[in-house]
């Protein structure tokens, strides 16, 4: 793998644990209330 796909890869796994984080920890309302901010 290089570092150019490993650079990728990484941005997409960040991508989807943060997604995953922000649905574990906030109630609907709050997380379309941190949308708008």
């Amino acid at each position: 793998m290089t570092d150019k796909n490993r650079w990728e890869y990484q941005k997409v796994v960040d991508k989807q644990s943060q997604e995953r984080a922000l649905k574990f920890h906030a109630p609907k309302n709050e997380k379309s209330q941190g949308l708008k901010l």
